[in-house]
């Protein structure tokens, strides 16, 4: 009896070890939830990538749900995807319903775990582009604070909220821009489409009151756009006081912003600031951040000086020279390049780097240079081996 009771100890034993190996699916309210069960590491990543796998096939197909069930029925199988959330989102904001997205929004803050850090973030910038579109500023703001005071990164959220507001700001000038063009228009040609300047060209002495408020509104939005603006500032100047000590990315966006401005002024201002606050292994990439700006906001000359200035302190930096070569190539200035290639090529480098160098050199010769180039670079190869031996 003893023997008969270990055996159908044992087979129970195996069929509930079978059981659980056979199991597939994780219950995932079970997984979030208070009654929270032990999961294998492959097991998460098995869900992870039948998430992401649902996710590639509603973004290769392109057809997403028509009707709230469906999303719900997606919902139910991944409950912590920021991605079907904020198409949810997105449909009712399509809609117009903006305050049913901003409970979809709220709901997803509730469901989604709160491990699931970059999917938490994904909602409260979405909810913050909402806010920003349909909301007014104190709305704007709240969101923004409490985006801060919950997220385990406050200064991707601060970054995300420049963006948003210098979108804005963007679009307020360039509308102030436009309408001034078009006033002008209409006062060398009086034909234009535009009924409210025709009305204003056309109206009598009884007018005067809609010519006065015309004029209030450009007032009220002009007075905006200076707000706007410095609310910008205002926002820089929190986010380098809390982070201008620890990392560039602050620093990289506050110059970006007045080069994008047409300010070098400015910029440079940042820059010299920056010396002040970042620690000695970062003050060198401050510069060269600002070249590289320089050069993608079409300020070659900038750009190319302040590669310059630093390679006069710093000769030996293959890093800048590097940086140097690619910013100039991108640009197709050819001629430029080649100097710099036969610059960097007499300096005092080890066997190593001067190899690669080379190598980099006549690769460029072969794309964009003639034989008698290439023939160069073989030259200043044998040259160098000559010196070596």
């Amino acid at each position: 009896e003893q023997e008969e009771e270990e055996k159908e100890k044992e087979e129970k034993k195996k069929q509930h070890n079978k059981e659980y190996k056979n199991e597939n699916k994780i219950d995932e309210e079970e997984i979030r939830g208070e009654n929270r069960i032990k999961i294998s590491k492959s097991q998460e990543r098995a869900y992870e990538r039948d998430v992401r796998t649902r996710e590639q096939e509603l973004y290769e197909k392109k057809v997403l749900p028509e009707t709230e069930e469906d999303y719900r029925r997606y919902l139910a199988e991944a409950p912590n995807d920021s991605f079907i959330w904020i198409q949810l989102m997105q449909f009712y904001e399509k809609m117009a319903a903006i305050d049913k997205a901003r409970d979809i929004a709220r709901e997803a803050m509730r469901k989604i775990n709160f491990t699931k850090t970059e999917d938490r973030q994904n909602i409260y910038f979405a909810l913050m582009n909402i806010e920003a579109k349909h909301g007014n500023f104190d709305e704007q703001q709240a969101v923004f604070e409490e985006a801060i005071s919950t997220l385990h990164d406050p200064l991707a959220v601060m970054l995300h909220q420049l963006k948003i507001w210098e979108t804005l700001l963007r679009y307020y000038e360039e509308s102030q821009t436009n309408e001034n063009k078009e006033r002008l228009q209409a006062n060398i040609n009086p034909v234009v489409e535009k009924e409210s300047i025709m009305q204003s060209l056309t109206s009598s002495d009884d007018d005067n009151d809609d010519d006065d408020e015309n004029e209030n509104d450009v007032n009220e939005q002009q007075q905006a756009t200076s707000q706007l603006y410095d609310q910008l500032i205002n926002l820089f100047q929190r986010a380098l006081k809390r982070y201008g000590k620890k990392t560039m990315k602050v620093w990289k966006e506050v110059m970006a912003f007045h080069l994008r401005r047409g300010n070098v002024g400015e910029a440079k201002k940042m820059l010299a600031r920056s010396q002040l606050s970042l620690p000695n292994k970062l003050r060198i990439r401050a510069f060269t951040t600002f070249a590289q700006l320089c050069y993608r906001h079409n300020m070659l000359s900038e750009g190319h000086k302040m590669f310059e200035n630093v390679l006069v302190r710093f000769p030996k930096r293959t890093d800048v020279w590097s940086m140097f070569v690619d910013m100039e190539t991108s640009e197709g200035r050819e001629n430029v390049v080649r100097k710099l290639y036969e610059r960097v090529t007499t300096l005092n480098l080890s066997p190593k780097r001067m190899k690669s160098w080379l190598s980099r050199w006549l690769t460029f010769e072969k794309d964009h240079g003639t034989p008698q180039h290439q023939h160069h670079v073989r030259q200043v190869a044998r040259d160098y081996v000559a010196r070596m031996s």
